[in-house]
C-alpha cells in the first residue's frame, strides 16, 4: 500500500473512532475548514462548527457502533475519492436498539500544507436521489 492510502486509512480510522466514541470535537478534527456535509435525509451542513454544532446532540443521546466496508479509493495529487458502504448501529443511553442504518458514501478527501488529509465532501447515498426526466 502506498504511503498517501496508508495516511488517508489513518484519518478514516480517527473519524471512525470518534463516531464510536460519541466526540464531536474528535469528528471535525479530520475535517477541513470549509467542509460541506451531506447527510441522509438532512440539509447540507457547512463548515466544522456547524457539523460540531449538529452532532453533539445524538452523540450525547446515543452510543453508536459505526463501520465501513467495501472501500475504494482513488487519489489524484492532493485530492483523493473514497467510496464505502457503511453499517451504523444505534442505542440510546437506556441501551435501547434503535433501527440498523445502512448504505453507502463518498468522501473528498483534499491534502493540505501540513501533509493531512481531511474531509472536504461527504455524500450519504443512503437518502434517495430524485430522478431527472
Amino acid at each position: 500500500m502506498n504511503e498517501e492510502l496508508k495516511k488517508i486509512r489513518k484519518q478514516r480510522t480517527r473519524w471512525i473512532d470518534a463516531i464510536n466514541k460519541g466526540s464531536a470535537s474528535d469528528f471535525v478534527s479530520v475535517l477541513a475548514e470549509d467542509v460541506v456535509w451531506f447527510p441522509s435525509l438532512h440539509n447540507a451542513l457547512n463548515g466544522k462548527e456547524q457539523i460540531q454544532t449538529w452532532l453533539e446532540k445524538p452523540f450525547a443521546e446515543f452510543k453508536y457502533e459505526y463501520s465501513v466496508s467495501e472501500v475504494r479509493i482513488r487519489i489524484a495529487g492532493d485530492w483523493a475519492v473514497e467510496q464505502a458502504t457503511f453499517s451504523t448501529r444505534a442505542w440510546t443511553n437506556s441501551g435501547k436498539a434503535m433501527p440498523i442504518h445502512e448504505g453507502m458514501y463518498t468522501i473528498l478527501w483534499r491534502k493540505n500544507s501540513k501533509d493531512e488529509w481531511l474531509i472536504e465532501r461527504y455524500i450519504d447515498h443512503s437518502a434517495d436521489f430524485e430522478k431527472e426526466g
